[in-house]
């Protein structure tokens, strides 16, 4: 009996499937089985509820603009891992968050000169780290804001910054 429940795409929690449980598939009590994802670590979701689905992170595509000097985030690749957890016109939304924040802080012609006059001389190379530190940490600022409006909007979601590799990273908010 339960291979014909498994075979008719719905498991009842208890391995008991009703008439009503064939009409309203939403309920709590049926799982939608997937017999592709068999041995699937995803099949940890054996009872509703229990555990949520979870989200490996997934980084952000990027881009060099500016002669390198500056990143950009791809807004035209949507990742397809984040396929069920967020929606593409969300996902182009906080990509254009992002790049509208980080486009204050990019270089200028005068941080270029700075650099380029460094090979010459030594000196010049101070103002423009200088320079590029306090732009780094505004735009970490306004990015710190943007994080914490998409949190609140997604509170399944976690967007952050890694901390080996500083790339911006989605996850699941909760552990596996």
């Amino acid at each position: 009996q339960q291979q014909q429940q498994q075979q008719e795409g719905y498991l009842h929690v208890d391995g008991v499937v009703t008439e009503e449980d064939h009409m309203d598939a939403t309920t709590t009590t049926n799982i939608k089985y997937s017999q592709n994802n068999s041995n699937d670590s995803n099949n940890d979701m054996m009872t509703a509820g229990a555990k949520k689905k979870f989200l490996a992170p997934v980084a952000l595509p990027l881009y060099s603009v500016n002669g390198g000097m500056d990143m950009k985030y791809d807004a035209e690749d949507y990742p397809m891992q984040l396929r069920g957890y967020l929606a593409q016109k969300d996902y182009v939304r906080l990509v254009n968050d992002l790049n509208a924040a980080a486009e204050k802080y990019r270089a200028t012609t005068a941080d270029n000169l700075l650099l380029a006059g460094g090979a010459i001389t030594l000196v010049l190379l101070i103002p423009f780290a200088s320079r590029r530190k306090s732009r780094a940490v505004k735009r970490n600022k306004e990015f710190k804001q943007i994080f914490a409006a998409f949190n609140v909007e997604h509170p399944d979601l976690l967007i952050r910054r890694e901390r080996s590799s500083r790339n911006i990273v989605i996850q699941s908010a909760y552990e596996s």
